[in-house]
């Protein structure tokens, strides 16, 4: 009698355990999360360099190159954009339509915005896309 009231125990005590561990499972499974990936495509700024002239649009990606052209070297003169700082649009020009790095707006509405001030005999203040001048 005492050997089978044990084994009625043991048995209880199993199943029991049994049923637990399975409610813990179903609402382990039920309160899982699903993980979602952000990507945050982050693109390379490189320096342009404005090749235009004095009346040539600078916010045409156009008249920008990665080098700059002889005897149109960024200097203290400001006059014209020399440098900006911009992602590449996969076809070897300034991707103007990209966000800015800092301050709000596109990279072709901060060169606007510094190319209103232009020519000018004294600082003109620069943005994160407009980072030096040069005289025409």
């Amino acid at each position: 009698m005492r050997n089978l009231f044990t084994v009625k125990a043991s048995l209880f005590t199993l199943i029991l355990a049994l049923v637990a561990f399975g409610t813990i499972a179903a609402a382990a499974v039920m309160h899982k999360k699903e993980k979602v990936a952000v990507v945050k495509s982050e693109r390379l700024l490189q320096n342009w360099y404005f090749i235009g002239d004095e009346d040539d649009d600078p916010t045409d990606p156009n008249n920008y190159a990665e080098e700059p052209l002889d005897g149109k070297r960024c200097s203290e003169t400001y006059e014209v954009i020399c440098q900006i700082q911009a992602p590449d649009d996969g076809n070897g020009h300034p991707d103007m339509s990209a966000p800015a790095a800092s301050g709000g707006g596109t990279v072709e509405s901060q060169i606007s915005s510094v190319d209103a001030s232009l020519p000018s005999t004294s600082p003109v203040p620069t943005n994160s896309t407009v980072t030096a001048f040069r005289a025409d």
